[in-house]
């Protein structure tokens, strides 16, 4: 593994991305199109396929000499809900300590009751994400070099084939299923003082829309309409890329906050002040 682009470009063992440009225009991703110091606890290093899966396979099997047995499995452990799978009923999907805990593992319409370990990461022209089923010993990892790749299909074959998988269950867990009488409640206007800005969202019968005025003034292309995924869950698409969007409830059940990858915004009066 390597940080340095320098010493990846000199290694010579890796590949272009494949991306484009905000206009459109294609872009080869080169190992140095990036060099972010500050970022790199968290993303922007090279790797292959096998050496990521030796990563994997230490999440699985530990090495005291390397971390404690206890800490390895804190790493695995749920530790807060992340909300973006269904409100906070479903509380299927949270957050351990640098990894994503599953307490339920999807299978097109087949649900298994086992842990699912993973995580993902992406840079235009890169794709990354692992899966460890911790129950089975079963796990995978897959890079590619383009934009938003899953592979859902191969990975569902996988799963289905050779994780050992049984008693699947067709059951929806409460919590999950989207529901449009809500719609209203998220509506109202919300504050992101640090970035975003102010952001509108309006409630139309079973249709939810949103207006980012700092994007309308960039030229920053965005669907107004969002897309439901599960309770209180949506997908913003922005210059082509979807963007989980969440809106979380405070203590009373008020919807107060939306959540993305890029944006905290709470939601603010008329008059663009904090409510209460």
């Amino acid at each position: 593994m390597a940080f340095l682009p320098a010493e990846v470009i000199a290694d010579g063992d890796f590949t272009d991305g494949k991306s484009s440009m905000s206009d459109g225009t294609p872009w080869d991703v080169r190992p140095d199109s990036y060099d972010n110091a500050w970022a790199r606890p968290c993303g922007y290093a090279f790797s292959s396929v096998v050496d990521y899966a030796k990563f994997v396979q230490f999440l699985y099997a530990g090495n005291a000499s390397v971390l404690a047995d206890s800490e390895r499995e804190a790493m695995q452990s749920p530790q807060v809900n992340m909300l973006d799978i269904g409100g906070v009923e479903a509380d299927l999907e949270s957050y351990g300590f640098g990894l994503v805990v599953d307490r339920e593992l999807q299978v097109g319409d087949s649900a298994y009751v086992t842990k699912l370990v993973w995580h993902n990461g992406s840079l235009p022209g890169f794709t990354s994400w692992f899966y460890l089923v911790p129950s089975t010993g079963f796990g995978m990892v897959w890079f590619a070099n383009a934009d938003h790749v899953e592979l859902t299909t191969s990975v569902a074959l996988a799963l289905e084939s050779f994780a050992g998988l049984t008693n699947p269950t067709s059951s929806q867990p409460a919590g999950l299923a989207v529901d449009s009488s809500l719609f209203s409640s998220y509506a109202g206007t919300y504050d992101d003082p640090n970035g975003t800005g102010l952001i509108t969202v309006t409630a139309n019968g079973a249709t939810l829309s949103i207006d980012i005025p700092t994007f309308d003034a960039a030229n920053t292309a965005y669907d107004h309409t969002l897309q439901p995924t599960s309770m209180d869950n949506f997908i913003v698409t922005v210059q082509g890329s979807p963007l989980p969007l969440t809106f979380i409830a405070d203590s009373t059940g008020a919807y107060v906050w939306i959540r993305t990858q890029i944006t905290v915004a709470k939601r603010v009066s008329n008059n663009g002040r904090t409510a209460p």
